[in-house]
């Protein structure tokens, strides 16, 4: 069966997701296990953040010297097995570095996946086809939703046993679909003239703070959303996993229409409502009297935040001026810092006031980083334009 490079990078999106959405069930577990505090758990998630950190440059490198697809195959195969680690070991230190381990490839793979789905998209634009990097995202979100079917099972198999059978079905998928990914000329053998000199441009740095926040607050979804549930709302361990659930289904539903919305409202608008539509959604889940309530915030935060994350993409992978894939690694690199370092704070303030507090601080986040729209104008309602090579 041919695998065309749209599908195989599509299944990767998918697969990467899965796999995130099973650590965010594993995390209040292994909370459990440890019987860490607020703030212990939040200084444990900060090494992912640390192995992010690590990743920004580790990724910029190998993707300058190979192509894509073969940074992508060889970064996600470890990152799935990594992510399984933090399930299985028995003691704290170990825990620490198996998290460290797990942010590096985890954020490896997310800059390698996404400069490949850039390099598809340009494929499929130069041949007449629409732009795709949302659906992409879209089917992330999905995969986030098939990864949480397996998290009920969690209190039957246990921890470290749905650790272990999780990372083996996503393994498996991934040996099947990585064939197809699409190989493009690493950007050591182009000829990028004296863009090649300039790694950095105002513009880039200022999209990818605006990405830091909006990974923020989709990390915290994953971080935190099963622990809010549980100390917050008092659910059951089965319904740990409800928020994330709820978020990724109505996120999976926008992503697959968020390139009809951006060719048809254009992308300062899109962008402008779906932050002030998460911002708001937090302000629910702060006010919510119910769990009912609650994950409809999550829903809601899922809409507002669905399509802004693939936008500020395509918008750093355009910057003029830049090497091909430079803008694109740097703001991913950037929103997982975001995604990884960010998100433990929370328990630093949850511990000094609470997780209200802390999500409130997130819904002043997104506001604040409407600003990014008065310094950045996105091409209304046009697919991305190739970069020259």
């Amino acid at each position: 069966m041919s695998i065309t490079p749209r599908f195989a990078i599509s299944a990767t999106f998918f697969a990467v997701g899965c796999n995130v959405a099973l650590v965010s069930v594993m995390l209040p577990l292994i909370r459990l296990k440890f019987g860490f505090s607020e703030a212990e758990f939040g200084r444990f998630l900060l090494a992912f953040g640390c192995g992010a950190l690590v990743a920004l440059p580790l990724a910029r490198y190998l993707l300058a010297r190979y192509a894509s697809a073969t940074v992508t195959r060889c970064a996600a195969f470890l990152a799935f097995v990594a992510l399984a680690l933090p399930a299985l070991m028995p003691a704290p230190a170990l825990l620490v570095v198996t998290v460290f381990l797990a942010g590096v490839l985890l954020a490896s793979t997310d800059i390698a996946m996404n400069a490949n789905a850039v390099a598809v998209e340009r494929l499929h634009v130069s041949t007449g086809r629409g732009p795709m990097l949302s659906s992409c995202h879209g089917w992330y979100s999905a995969g986030g939703l098939a990864g949480l079917l397996i998290g009920p099972a969690g209190g039957l198999l246990g921890l470290e046993l749905m650790a272990v059978v999780a990372c083996t079905a996503v393994l498996l998928l991934f040996a099947v679909i990585n064939r197809g990914l699409l190989y493009e000329q690493p950007e050591s053998s182009r000829k990028d003239g004296q863009a090649a000199a300039r790694a950095f441009s105002p513009v880039l740095v200022i999209i990818g703070l605006a990405a830091l926040v909006a990974f923020t607050a989709e990390g915290a979804v994953i971080d935190w959303s099963g622990v809010y549930l549980d100390t917050v709302m008092g659910v059951e361990p089965a319904l740990f996993g409800v928020g994330f659930a709820a978020f990724s289904l109505s996120m999976a539903i926008l992503r697959f229409s968020g390139d009809a919305l951006r060719a048809r409202f254009g992308d300062r608008r899109v962008i402008a409502l779906s932050l002030i539509v998460g911002a708001v959604a937090y302000m629910v889940i702060v006010h919510s009297p119910n769990v009912v309530v609650t994950t409809l915030g999550y829903a809601l935060l899922g809409l507002g935040l669905a399509n802004v994350v693939p936008v500020y993409f395509l918008m750093a992978a355009n910057v003029p001026g830049l090497p091909h894939g430079s803008g694109l690694t740097l703001v991913v690199g950037l929103g997982y810092i975001g995604l990884l370092t960010f998100p433990p704070l929370i328990g630093w303030v949850a511990e000094a006031f609470s997780l209200r507090a802390a999500f409130t601080g997130l819904s002043f986040m997104l506001l604040v980083s409407l600003l990014v729209l008065l310094v950045v104008s996105p091409v209304r309602g046009r697919p991305p334009v190739p970069v020259s090579q």
